[in-house]
């Protein structure tokens, strides 16, 4: 098996900024999370090794989002891609007929 690991991030990488837990107001709920990346998750562990259960929890919430959001975006591309071959096709087939 290789050592070697792929990036699937659309983040560029970054010079090692200070990272932060994100905070939880009271009474906020974890539907106010905002996407992050897996290497946002990891450094923020990183660098913080206690980890509150409710800040844990905003982490996670904050990896689901952004796995939905990527998840949304990919399904787009292929179906925007589907109707670029369907169109090509039809083109192809229309000067096969010439």
């Amino acid at each position: 098996m290789s050592n070697q690991s792929i990036n699937l991030s659309t983040e560029s990488p970054a010079s090692t900024p200070s990272i932060s837990l994100p905070s939880s107001p009271a009474g906020a709920s974890l539907t106010d999370a905002t996407p992050l990346s897996s290497q946002s998750v990891l450094a923020a562990l990183n660098a913080h090794p206690d980890v509150s259960a409710q800040q844990l929890r905003q982490l996670i919430h904050s990896l689901a989002l952004t796995i939905q959001t990527r998840a949304s975006q990919h399904a787009s591309q292929v179906a925007g891609l589907k109707n670029v071959i369907a169109d090509l096709e039809e083109n192809l087939g229309q000067v096969a007929k010439c």
